[in-house]
């Protein structure tokens, strides 16, 4: 099913602690994937770097599935990483549900991440996609968000890079849904290609700034 095709710093410190990350070939290229091939569109008809996060998260939620995404983005230092205003969330299912992902979303507006702090640091520092199959297992230390994402229902996380031709992170993307979803090797690897490819279309705003 094309869900498969794809797969959210306070600034304190935090214990070193074991991550289940699904390593990836930084060489994968994808081919034939309509995914791609949408986004690859649309980015590059978008007037400037927040349109292009919020088309690229709104459509891989569309593809895959997945309720929620937000993306992450390195401050003007470099030091820590900042929510984009560019988020998605879906239109189907619960109406609790969906606005309770309006106000996690709204939650998150204050908080900043350092590298290597809770998901959308560790996959900064890592360059590599990162998988939480079940986001309330998770400690508070390990995913610092955990209490408000318990309390609006998102219960699977991934969050996955957008890098540039020279490995520089544009940004960092973080989906949520409302049930438990085992991490899928195949699908980490497809992900990960597909956004290597996609940080060559989203460097000509960097470049443009």
């Amino acid at each position: 099913m094309i869900l498969h095709l794809w797969l959210t710093n306070l600034k304190i410190a935090v214990k070193a602690c074991a991550v289940k990350l699904v390593p990836v070939a930084a060489e994968l290229v994808v081919t034939d994937n309509p995914l791609l091939s949408a986004l690859n569109q649309a980015i590059s008809e978008a007037p400037d770097f927040q349109a292009a996060l919020t088309v690229t998260l709104r459509q891989i939620c569309e593809f895959t599935g997945w309720d929620y995404g937000e993306a992450w983005v390195p401050s003007p230092e470099g030091l820590v990483l900042e929510l984009s205003p560019a988020w998605y969330k879906s239109e189907r299912g619960d109406r609790t549900y969906l606005d309770g992902l309006e106000q996690f979303h709204h939650c998150s507006e204050s908080l900043i991440f350092a590298p290597g702090v809770s998901l959308p640091g560790r996959v900064w520092s890592s360059q590599q996609p990162e998988w939480m199959a079940d986001v309330l297992a998770q400690s508070e230390n390990f995913l610092l968000r955990n209490q408000i994402t318990s309390a609006f229902g998102i219960k699977a996380a991934v969050g996955v890079p957008i890098l540039t031709p020279h490995h520089h992170v544009l940004a960092v993307l973080v989906f949520g849904m409302s049930e438990v979803r085992e991490a899928d090797r195949q699908m980490v690897e497809r992900a990960k290609g597909s956004v290597m490819q996609l940080g060559a279309l989203f460097q000509r705003f960097v470049t443009n700034k």
